[in-house]
């Protein structure tokens, strides 16, 4: 993917949003309110040394992606941070009914917020890479058991190809501080664990518990298509599924997950095939 034209379609982008109007001024106003209420209600979960006996689900992703076009410099910044929020987070315990919110434990969050000292790496106005690849990982790793999300925000933007993605595009999760959390429930009778480490480049990530796993998980997206809209713009859509099998019954059930709708800001290049447009 060349850089100037991916550089040039994000700074479309981000001038689209900085021009965004009075009544989303007031539903960012209104969302802040609402998570200043919501964070009252959750708690700091323990964190432990030790880890429990089980891995539940297990995942991995490399620190710096080509797309992002990071000097040595800030690739050194995103690593040492990342390094920071993994020990911030690792070791986490999610006991019977709590609920884990991401920004309640996570120890400073405004060393995160969009301000940080990596201004370059900051591609698309409003996101920080680092919270992004972190709650991308917990989600992922939280739609592999039998956890219930309380609360996910999808991305609004599909940053690169599907040439190096090695999920199904749409099983991310943004937050930004104030305004969007990553929140889900053990509404089990296990204890689960979070626990995370970076080494050789890349960020590592379990999901573990007292108890081994009694059912697995795939999952897939389905409808899947890219439209162009009236600004000429492409977006991309599909829906998300989990099936689930007992392993004990041998028994599928089969969950809608979510439907996501992004804006593409790289360049298609005749890669991906349109599937219908927006005229009305």
């Amino acid at each position: 993917m060349d850089q100037t034209i991916y550089e040039a379609t994000l700074e479309q982008f981000n001038s689209r949003k900085k021009a965004g109007s009075l009544s989303q001024l007031y539903e960012h106003l209104e969302r802040r309110f609402k998570m200043k209420l919501s964070q009252n209600s959750v708690m700091k979960l323990e964190r432990v040394a030790y880890r429990l006996p089980y891995v539940h689900f297990k995942h991995a992703s490399n620190l710096v992606f080509p797309f992002e076009f990071l000097d040595s410099m800030e690739q050194g910044a995103k690593e040492r941070l990342l390094c920071d929020l993994a020990r911030e987070l690792s070791g986490t315990i999610i006991k019977p009914n709590e609920v884990f919110s991401f920004w309640k434990n996570v120890k400073n969050p405004k060393k995160y917020k969009e301000s940080w000292d990596n201004p370059a790496s900051l591609k698309v106005r409003g996101t920080n890479p680092i919270i992004s690849q972190m709650t991308n990982l917990i989600y992922w790793m939280v739609l592999h058991s039998p956890m219930v999300v309380v609360e996910r925000h999808r991305h609004e933007f599909d940053l690169y190809p599907d040439a190096q993605r090695v999920r199904p595009f749409g099983t991310g999760a943004t937050c930004v501080y104030n305004l969007y959390d990553l929140k889900f429930q053990n509404g089990t009778s296990s204890v689960f664990q979070l626990y995370f480490e970076v080494k050789k480049g890349r960020l590592y990530g379990e999901l573990r518990s007292l108890m081994t796993p009694t059912a697995s998980y795939v999952v897939y997206e389905e409808r899947s298509e890219i439209q162009r809209n009236l600004l000429g713009e492409f977006i991309r859509h599909n829906v998300i599924y989990r099936r689930t099998e007992n392993l004990g019954f041998k028994r599928d059930k089969v969950d809608y997950i979510n439907e996501n709708h992004a804006l593409i800001v790289y360049d298609l290049n005749g890669r991906e095939q349109i599937v219908g447009e927006h005229t009305t």
